[in-house]
């Protein structure tokens, strides 16, 4: 089973994230501050990790960096943004942080669940996710 790692410190939000990847039978785990999605992402090494930009303890464009600069995992996870900021120097500061997407708040769950696709299976071979 895929593991997801989603990152915000908004619980709603969290939620929300979390529920729609539940229903689609994928394995989450979730981090409110930055260390501890750091290390989530260290020991789990997810599949995938969803990134809020705005967290208590931190930022996700720190969060990114760090889990880039990880050894095992730099060009092996993909990190999407989800982030109610639009402006394009947010968006040009994830991708330099080392976000693989940047979605921006709000969004379709059918956006979502494309990008989960596309990123856990770019052959196909889970069929389509529902929406």
């Amino acid at each position: 089973m895929d593991l997801i790692l989603c990152v915000n410190d908004e619980p709603r939000n969290l939620i929300l994230v979390t529920t729609q990847l539940l229903l689609e039978n994928y394995q989450v785990v979730t981090a409110s501050v930055q260390e501890d999605a750091i290390e989530l992402a260290r020991l789990l090494r997810p599949r995938l990790i969803f990134m809020d930009l705005v967290l208590h303890n931190g930022t996700g464009w720190e969060a990114t960096r760090a889990i880039k600069e990880l050894d095992d995992i730099s060009a092996m996870t993909p990190i999407i943004v989800i982030s109610a900021r639009s402006d394009a120097a947010d968006k040009a500061r994830a991708f330099a942080a080392g976000a693989d997407e940047y979605l921006t708040k709000p969004y379709d769950v059918k956006e979502l669940k494309a990008l989960v696709k596309r990123y856990l299976h770019p052959s196909g071979e889970r069929g389509v996710l529902t929406g």
